[in-house]
């Protein structure tokens, strides 16, 4: 029994903690990417011309030619400025160079 009780209590709090999750979604109409819900309503508006799913709290979209960061609520965290880069990973991205890559936190700065 008391094992039951502590497999239910799990169960509920990560129930309680997870996210809804976005899915990446092509616009059939405009082309461009955008995000919906679980009953395949955008909620991100498609406005992206390629974009990542969502690994974390946030994930690398492209508009027109360069790359930014969104969250989940669409927000632009990193303004698009970057020719190429990653998908984010535990809050830092590749950025792409034509020489070398620079390693970078989700505020811009460089790590490696």
């Amino acid at each position: 029994m008391k094992i039951l009780v502590y497999s239910v209590f799990l169960i509920s709090l990560t129930a309680f903690s997870q996210q809804p999750s976005l899915i990446l979604k092509l616009d059939s109409t405009t082309q461009k990417y955008g995000y919906v819900n679980a009953e395949n309503e955008f909620v991100i508006s498609p406005t992206f011309d390629e974009a990542y799913e969502f690994m974390s709290p946030y994930t690398s979209v492209k508009i027109d030619t360069l790359w930014g960061i969104i969250d989940t609520l669409g927000k632009f965290k990193v303004k698009p400025i970057y020719n190429k880069i990653s998908a984010i990973y535990k809050g830092h991205f590749l950025e792409y160079g034509t020489e070398n890559y620079k390693f970078r936190s989700i505020d811009g700065s460089i790590k490696y």
